[in-house]
């Protein structure tokens, strides 16, 4: 584990990292004890849900400022997207057990 990947906030780039830290947060904050079920929350993801990944992604990554940038910054949700679902796929050797999580987040992105 341990992938990265930026996104554009405003005009300044953002590290995101998926580590086994960020991964249970993000399992725990949308009540998903399981891979399977994360997936299942992953495919059809709310904004609330977004953000709760982001943050979590940002704070591995070493930058939990730059969520509290976000309410104020412009940024490109296709963009978001495709960052999480290649975290994902990147970070788990593939889709994530279950749904076809990433081939959803991908079409929304792309």
């Amino acid at each position: 584990m341990g992938s990265t990947a930026t996104i554009r906030i405003g005009e300044r780039q953002v590290g995101l990292s998926l580590t086994l830290g960020a991964l249970a947060e993000i399992e725990d904050a949308l009540g998903a004890p399981s891979l399977s079920e994360l997936a299942v929350k992953l495919a059809n993801p709310s904004a609330g849900q977004l953000l709760v990944i982001l943050k979590a992604l940002m704070r591995a990554a070493g930058d939990e400022d730059a969520f509290d940038r976000l309410e104020g910054e412009g940024v490109n949700l296709r963009e978001v997207l495709a960052a999480i679902a290649a975290l994902f796929r990147d970070g788990l050797g593939g889709p994530l057990p279950g749904k076809s999580t990433q081939t959803r987040l991908a079409g929304v992105a792309g």
